[in-house]
């Protein structure tokens, strides 16, 4: 038993004793696998460093090699610009006339221009002055090419235009207008080239004169082309308009404008700019019309043919201020009326000399004839005259004074033709003068009839001038200068009034500085002479007929004035007693005497208005005012009558006067039995 127990113990030992070997070899094992990981990581650390060290080296080379391609990269730009040279030198000197037209020309001219602006941005780099030399030359000789090609291709399409002309003298079956189209088809054919190649011309001008004038060559030789081929034929057209005046000018003008419209289009067509080299173009041309009218208008000396030829001009001088945007062409726009402007302004200043001389021979010179005052009964007469006014001849009717119709006449054809301020210093003269004429004739008629026919005869024509001023937009207004001797006289008098101080020499320099004429500034309004003469005339023309109506009454008055109250009588001049009071009879009778006066003359007056004035609202304007002072006048013998009849120098009425009241009813109820 003791054994078995012992084996036991022994098997627990031997397996005991195994673990521990075990554990051992295991300790072992560990501390061995602990000496390779020692080395490991000791061979690790050093990897580590010499990978560091490798990275490092690595990145210092990727920096230097970024450095270096930066570098590359800059010297290959900036030597870009002067590697540049070679190839636009070779297109440039390349043999042939149509250089410019290669696709690769412009851009050559594009690379020039920022070539140029590097190698000025940049002249500190070697050798940049002579490139910039070099740039400049190869530029200079591509605007160059670019001049010698327009000129060169525009002259050869006129030279073909020209012989192709010449083919078809002989063919009347090629017609005007085919020819002048002829003038356009080819130019528009080339025209893009022409524009583009001009363009890069023209926007290099800005700061070059040598790129200016190979512009101007171009344009040059473009205007001497399209003259040479036109001029021809702009005066074989002339030649065939309309006789003389106003169909040579309307034909001219329409003829011209169609032409100068054609060039001003088919140059913007072709050039970018040059619109006052065009216009002097355009000038030339037109310079054609100009020679061949002026010596018609210089010859001319019917008023109404100058008056027809200015109305002409400025119509298409008008149309310049009213032309849209449709009738622009690339944001230019012809303006045509500056071209005939000179034309215009001859027509005007001949249309000017001869209305003076019609002003001074037919209105201020005018004498009258005795047919010139017979006056017309018939309304439809004077209604015609408003009609014929405008007709080319101003005496066609005589139902208005000759003078005042010759005014109207020529201010209807100066309106609108000649500039506003002459016109205005005309108009003022002749209404002026037609003014003085019409008071002149008033007083012939004055003489020759009487003074009511003379008043009426200035009514008449003041109000007629006057409505037909009216129309006319401009103020008749004349302003000028004159030498006022008022201070001088008012000096003279003072130093007359005190003639102790002649001799004293501070009276003489005061005469000397106080007494000097002066120039004042004097206005003449024509309108406003009018308005006065005729207010003038109307006050004197009421008062002629109202002291004419209560003549009776006058006389009346006049003789009641002459008596004493009762117990002051006393002889006349012959020794006779003054009677001391009048008597209802005398009274009666002045009352009768001023009703048929009144009504006689009223009558007489209304009939004179409608032989004149022929107006029945002038009528009633001129007779109200006479009606009213007619009654006035009664008023103040009514009213002294009455005074006088209670004691006074009138015997007691045994019936009582017309009344106020009864006397403008009588007036105007026979008034309206006249009315027409």
């Amino acid at each position: 038993m003791e054994k078995d127990q012992e084996d036991i113990y022994r098997n627990y030992l031997s397996v005991v004793v195994l673990y521990r070997e075990a554990c051992d070899n295991f300790l072992e094992d560990l501390h061995g696998t602990l000496g390779v990981f020692g080395e490991l990581g000791d061979e690790y650390a050093f990897v580590e460093q010499r990978t560091r060290a490798l990275q490092t080296t690595c990145e210092e080379l990727l920096q230097e090699q970024d450095r270096l391609t930066h570098l590359a990269d800059a010297l290959a730009e900036r030597l870009a610009y002067f590697n540049h040279l070679e190839p636009i030198a070779k297109l440039f000197n390349s043999p042939g006339d149509d250089i410019c037209l290669r696709p690769e020309f412009i851009g050559m001219l594009q690379t020039l221009d920022e070539c140029i602006e590097y190698m000025q941005q940049h002249v500190s780099y070697r050798d940049s002055e002579l490139y910039l030399m070099r740039f400049r030359q190869c530029m200079t000789r591509g605007m160059t090419l670019i001049k010698m090609y327009a000129v060169s291709t525009i002259k050869a399409v006129g030279y073909e235009i020209v012989y192709s002309l010449v083919q078809k003298t002989n063919d009347t079956s090629t017609n005007f207008g085919k020819q002048t189209n002829l003038f356009y088809v080819k130019f528009r054919a080339i025209a893009p080239t022409i524009k583009t190649l001009t363009g890069q011309l023209e926007k290099r001008c800005q700061g070059h004169k040598e790129y200016q004038a190979l512009y101007q060559d171009i344009l040059s030789a473009y205007f001497q082309t399209r003259q040479q081929l036109l001029s021809p034929v702009i005066s074989r057209k002339i030649q065939q308009l309309g006789p003389s005046g106003g169909e040579l000018a309307q034909n001219g003008c329409a003829y011209m404008m169609t032409l100068c419209s054609d060039e001003f289009n088919l140059f913007y067509n072709m050039f970018p700019s040059g619109e006052e080299d065009l216009y002097a173009y355009l000038d030339e041309l037109t310079s054609y019309l100009y020679d061949h009218l002026r010596p018609r208008i210089i010859h001319e000396n019917r008023i109404e043919t100058l008056s027809e030829l200015c109305g002409i001009f400025q119509v298409y001088i008008m149309q310049d201020d009213y032309q849209t945007g449709d009738e622009r062409e690339g944001g230019h726009r012809l303006m045509f009326g500056n071209l005939i402007r000179n034309v215009l302004e001859d027509a005007q200043g001949k249309l000017v000399f001869r209305a003076q001389s019609f002003i001074h021979q037919d209105i201020q010179s005018y004498h009258p004839k005795p047919e010139d005052f017979e006056l017309s009964k018939s309304i439809e007469a004077s209604l015609l005259q408003m009609s014929e006014l405008t007709d080319d001849t101003p005496h066609v009717t005589r139902r208005w004074y000759p003078a005042l119709q010759n005014t109207l006449w020529i201010l209807s054809k100066l309106y609108r033709c000649v500039q506003t301020g002459v016109f205005e210093d005309l108009a003022q003269e002749a209404v002026s003068l037609c003014s003085e004429s019409l008071k002149r004739a008033s007083d012939i008629i004055t003489n020759t009839k009487s003074a009511l026919d003379g008043q009426l005869f200035l009514i008449k024509h003041l109000l007629v001038l006057k409505e037909q001023l009216a129309p006319f937009e401009a103020e008749l207004v004349h302003t000028g200068k004159e030498l006022s001797f008022f201070p001088t006289t008012g000096a003279l008098s003072s130093l007359q009034q005190n003639r102790s101080f002649f001799f004293n020499p501070n009276t003489l320099i005061g005469l000397a500085q106080s007494g000097m004429p002066r120039i004042v500034e004097i206005s003449l309004d024509s309108r406003r002479e009018v308005n006065f003469k005729l207010k003038d005339v109307c006050e004197e023309f009421i008062t002629d007929c109202v002291s004419t109506a209560v003549d009776p009454l006058t006389v009346f008055m006049i003789k009641l004035s002459t008596m004493r109250p009762v117990g002051e009588s006393s002889p006349d001049e012959n020794g006779s007693p003054r009677a001391k009071t009048l008597s209802q009879e005398d009274v009666q009778s002045t009352v009768e005497q001023f009703k048929e006066s009144a009504e006689e003359r009223i009558r007489f007056v209304l009939r004179k208005l409608r032989e004149y004035v022929n107006d029945y609202k002038m009528e009633q304007i001129l007779i109200r005012p006479i009606e009213l002072n007619i009654l006035e006048n009664y008023k103040n013998f009514y009213h002294t009558v009455t005074t006088e009849s209670n004691g006074g120098k009138i015997s007691t009425l045994d019936e009582p006067l017309p009344s106020v009241e009864y006397m403008s009813m009588w007036i105007s109820q026979w008034k309206e039995e006249q009315s027409p």
